[in-house]
This record gives C-alpha cells, structure tokens and sequence, in this order.
C-alpha cells in the first residue's frame, strides 16, 4: 500500500514598517497567512519587547485579515496586511465610541 506524506512548511516573519511605525509578524503556513499580530512602535530597541509579547496570534485581525483580504488592491502581502491593521484599528476605535 502506498502512503503520500504532506509536508507543511510553517514560517513567522517581523517585519519592521517604519512608515506605519509598527512591527508586524505574519505565520504563514504552505505560504497561506494563518496569523497576524503588529505593535506600534517600530524602534530597533523594542524588537525583543516585540518578540517577547506579541509573536502571538491575533485571532480576531488575522480573521478581520482574511475577510476583507480579497478587497485589497496591494501586489504585495505585507502591504495588504498593513493596510488591514489601519481599517482594523479604525473600527475598533469606531466601535468604542458607539
């Protein structure tokens, strides 16, 4: 009997975004984005502050993320997922004041 072996090859990447002033890591697994997070604050001494808490998940970004993924225009991933974080951050602070 022949058995077919999946692989999955899972990846977190920071990346530093100074234009939004935010490090944001991204877990990608088979290069399908499975999770988000971002802290403000993109200054090289706060890398490790970074690392330590907030190379987490956030469940409910990473699935805002996912939902509104098709209607964003970018080419590029990271500046879809930066861009989400913005709306993101707007509709939680929209929905605080109502």
């Amino acid at each position: 009997m022949d058995y077919k072996k999946d692989t999955v090859v899972e990846a977190t990447t920071i990346y530093a975004i100074p234009s939004s002033d935010r490090f944001i890591m991204v877990q990608y697994a088979n290069d399908e984005v499975i999770g988000i997070n971002y802290m403000q604050g993109c200054y090289t001494n706060e890398l490790n502050l970074f690392k330590e808490k907030y190379c987490t998940a956030d469940k409910q970004l990473t699935n805002y993320y996912k939902t509104i993924r098709p209607l964003l225009k970018s080419s590029s991933e990271i500046e879809n997922i930066d861009h989400a974080i913005w709306l993101y951050i707007n509709y939680l602070n929209n929905e605080e004041e109502y």
